[in-house]
């Protein structure tokens, strides 16, 4: 009893917003004890959420609304949110099942799952893999401890990664370069038979293979290839030093 007396807990009302504040009224006791406070909180469907924690994870359910977390103790779990993502860990996974608009997902302790994204998608890792089922918008994909399965990408790609593989699904056209980086695997990239660019492939751990024809350019060899596919378009810049470069027709 006498350690939930130093806890203090605070609700404030403001108009449609609620604050709920927990913290230490004495910093020393924080470092001393070990009190582990479990906030079920439930609002209505249609509401925005920012929540901020230094020792635990977070986990919303379906929901309207924005989304904003940040926890520094602990994964992040979303199921299907109406709106924005914003979310932030230093200590866990992140999984998101889908959202509407665009969202921002960074973890330096753990993997990233993400089904659906309505927006662009910024997701990067220092601990994991990151996989992804379809992005209508632009994607950024950085990880350093694991490997990239890109799915369903309906615009611009950017994907880069120290510790797997790539793979890479393309639906339309992209309008921007596009590069593709990895130094713990190898490149599978799978694009639409009518998919124009010009290809910059190379990799020191491998073979450069490609399904759809390209006029190659310059000097090739098994390990590097540079050519148009289909007349030439947008650069795309494919790096391995660990595996093979594949490109495909989906």
């Amino acid at each position: 009893q006498a350690w939930f007396d130093r806890f203090d807990i605070r609700f404030e009302h403001r108009g449609e917003d609620v604050k709920i504040i927990g913290e230490w009224l004495d910093r020393r006791s924080h470092r001393r004890n070990r009190l582990h406070v479990h906030y079920d909180i439930q609002v209505p469907k249609e509401y925005s959420l920012d929540i901020r924690t230094a020792s635990g994870g977070i986990e919303v359910s379906d929901l309207i609304g924005e989304v904003d977390l940040m926890t520094s103790g602990g994964g992040i779990s979303m199921g299907e949110i109406d709106g924005r993502v914003r979310a932030e860990t230093s200590g866990g996974g992140v999984s998101l099942e889908s959202s509407t608009g665009r969202a921002y997902i960074h973890t330096s302790g753990g993997s990233i799952r993400i089904g659906e994204v309505g927006g662009s998608l910024d997701a990067k890792t220092s601990g994991g893999s990151i996989s992804v089922d379809g992005v209508n918008g632009d994607l950024k994909a950085r990880s350093s401890g694991g490997g990239l399965r890109l799915r369903n990408i309906n615009g611009n790609l950017t994907a880069r990664t120290s510790g797997g593989s790539i793979l890479a699904e393309l639906l339309k056209q992209i309008d921007k370069p596009m590069d593709l980086y990895t130094s713990g695997g190898g490149i599978t990239l799978e694009v639409p038979p009518d998919f124009q660019a010009d290809i910059d492939a190379s990799t020191s751990g491998g073979r450069v293979y490609s399904d759809l024809p390209l006029t190659v350019r310059g000097t090739f060899g098994k390990s590097s290839l540079r050519g148009e596919l289909n007349g030439g378009g947008k650069l795309v810049t494919l790096r391995s030093s660990g595996g093979n470069i594949e490109i495909r027709e989906r």
